[in-house]
Protein backbone atom coordinates (compact mmCIF):
# COMPACT_ATOMS: atom_id res chain seq x y z
CA UNK A 1 0.00 0.00 0.00
CA UNK A 2 0.81 3.23 -0.27
CA UNK A 3 0.44 6.56 1.56
CA UNK A 4 -1.38 9.12 -0.24
CA UNK A 5 -3.03 12.60 0.92
CA UNK A 6 -3.53 10.64 4.04
CA UNK A 7 -2.21 14.15 6.26
CA UNK A 8 -4.72 16.75 3.49
CA UNK A 9 -7.64 17.70 3.48
CA UNK A 10 -9.86 20.21 1.52
CA UNK A 11 -10.60 23.75 3.40
CA UNK A 12 -12.26 25.71 -0.02
CA UNK A 13 -15.68 27.91 0.57
CA UNK A 14 -18.07 25.13 0.98
CA UNK A 15 -16.17 22.97 3.41
CA UNK A 16 -18.19 22.17 6.76
CA UNK A 17 -15.97 23.17 9.57
CA UNK A 18 -14.14 25.21 7.83
CA UNK A 19 -12.67 27.34 10.07
CA UNK A 20 -11.00 24.43 12.67
CA UNK A 21 -9.02 23.48 9.32
CA UNK A 22 -8.28 26.82 8.68
CA UNK A 23 -6.40 27.31 12.24
CA UNK A 24 -3.55 25.52 11.35
CA UNK A 25 -2.42 28.80 8.81
CA UNK A 26 -0.57 26.19 6.96
CA UNK A 27 -3.02 26.56 3.97
CA UNK A 28 -2.11 25.68 0.22
CA UNK A 29 -3.98 27.91 -2.88
CA UNK A 30 -4.92 26.47 -6.00
CA UNK A 31 -7.47 28.96 -6.70
CA UNK A 32 -10.55 30.95 -5.73
CA UNK A 33 -11.97 27.62 -5.27
CA UNK A 34 -10.20 24.99 -4.20
CA UNK A 35 -7.34 25.14 -0.89
CA UNK A 36 -5.88 22.46 0.99
CA UNK A 37 -4.66 22.11 4.53
CA UNK A 38 -3.39 19.64 6.49
CA UNK A 39 -5.54 17.37 9.13
CA UNK A 40 -5.38 18.65 12.86
CA UNK A 41 -3.46 16.47 15.19
CA UNK A 42 -6.46 14.96 16.78
CA UNK A 43 -8.15 13.91 13.36
CA UNK A 44 -4.42 12.80 12.21
CA UNK A 45 -4.28 10.28 14.83
CA UNK A 46 -7.70 8.99 14.22
CA UNK A 47 -7.16 8.61 10.60
CA UNK A 48 -3.69 6.24 11.90
CA UNK A 49 -6.09 4.21 14.17
CA UNK A 50 -8.79 3.73 11.29
CA UNK A 51 -6.11 2.62 8.95
CA UNK A 52 -4.59 0.40 11.43
CA UNK A 53 -8.27 -1.29 11.80
CA UNK A 54 -8.75 -1.99 8.21
CA UNK A 55 -5.18 -3.29 7.52
CA UNK A 56 -5.69 -5.66 10.89
CA UNK A 57 -8.35 -6.95 8.68
CA UNK A 58 -6.37 -7.58 5.95
CA UNK A 59 -6.95 -11.25 4.55
CA UNK A 60 -3.42 -11.63 3.01
CA UNK A 61 -0.09 -10.44 3.53
CA UNK A 62 0.40 -6.54 3.90
CA UNK A 63 2.92 -3.81 3.45
CA UNK A 64 2.34 0.04 3.72
CA UNK A 65 5.55 2.39 1.89
CA UNK A 66 5.78 5.74 3.95
CA UNK A 67 7.13 7.98 1.81
CA UNK A 68 9.19 10.56 4.36
CA UNK A 69 9.38 13.24 2.00
CA UNK A 70 5.78 13.92 1.39
CA UNK A 71 2.41 12.06 0.69
CA UNK A 72 1.46 14.47 -2.51
CA UNK A 73 2.67 16.37 -5.07
CA UNK A 74 2.30 19.60 -2.74
CA UNK A 75 3.87 18.06 0.34
CA UNK A 76 7.27 18.10 -0.55
CA UNK A 77 10.47 19.55 1.16
CA UNK A 78 10.06 23.38 0.93
CA UNK A 79 6.23 23.58 0.74
CA UNK A 80 4.33 25.41 2.85
CA UNK A 81 1.90 21.85 3.72
CA UNK A 82 5.46 19.44 4.17
CA UNK A 83 5.93 18.80 7.43
CA UNK A 84 7.59 15.37 8.53
CA UNK A 85 7.02 15.65 12.32
CA UNK A 86 3.05 15.65 12.19
CA UNK A 87 3.34 12.82 10.01
CA UNK A 88 5.72 11.09 12.12
CA UNK A 89 2.74 11.53 14.54
CA UNK A 90 0.53 9.33 12.36
CA UNK A 91 3.52 6.52 11.76
CA UNK A 92 4.06 6.19 15.37
CA UNK A 93 0.07 5.64 16.23
CA UNK A 94 -0.24 3.24 13.11
CA UNK A 95 2.77 1.07 13.95
CA UNK A 96 1.71 1.41 17.33
CA UNK A 97 -1.55 -0.81 16.64
CA UNK A 98 -1.04 -2.90 13.89
CA UNK A 99 -0.74 -7.04 13.92
CA UNK A 100 3.05 -7.50 14.46
CA UNK A 101 2.66 -9.31 11.07
CA UNK A 102 2.24 -6.52 9.16
CA UNK A 103 5.21 -4.15 7.49
CA UNK A 104 5.56 -0.71 7.66
CA UNK A 105 8.86 0.71 5.54
CA UNK A 106 10.19 4.23 5.47
CA UNK A 107 11.46 5.66 2.13
CA UNK A 108 13.36 8.30 1.72
CA UNK A 109 11.15 9.67 -1.57
CA UNK A 110 8.06 12.01 -2.08
CA UNK A 111 5.02 10.01 -3.19
CA UNK A 112 5.80 11.36 -6.64
CA UNK A 113 8.92 10.41 -6.95
CA UNK A 114 10.01 7.49 -9.03
CA UNK A 115 11.34 5.90 -6.48
CA UNK A 116 8.82 5.82 -4.41
CA UNK A 117 7.24 3.78 -7.31
CA UNK A 118 9.51 1.56 -8.16
CA UNK A 119 9.82 0.63 -4.08
CA UNK A 120 6.06 -0.28 -4.41
CA UNK A 121 6.43 -2.39 -7.33
CA UNK A 122 9.21 -4.30 -5.89
CA UNK A 123 7.43 -4.80 -2.69
CA UNK A 124 4.17 -6.56 -4.63
CA UNK A 125 6.62 -8.26 -6.83
CA UNK A 126 8.17 -9.31 -3.38
CA UNK A 127 4.72 -10.53 -2.19
CA UNK A 128 4.12 -12.36 -5.34
CA UNK A 129 7.39 -14.80 -5.11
Amino acid sequence: MGACCLNLTGVGPTRFNREKYLASGKIWHMDAIRSMTRFPEDELLEGARMYAEKMNAAKGPIKLVVPLKGWSSIDKPGDILHDPEQDQLFVKELKSRLNADIIVEEVDFNLEEMGYAQKLVSSLEAFMG
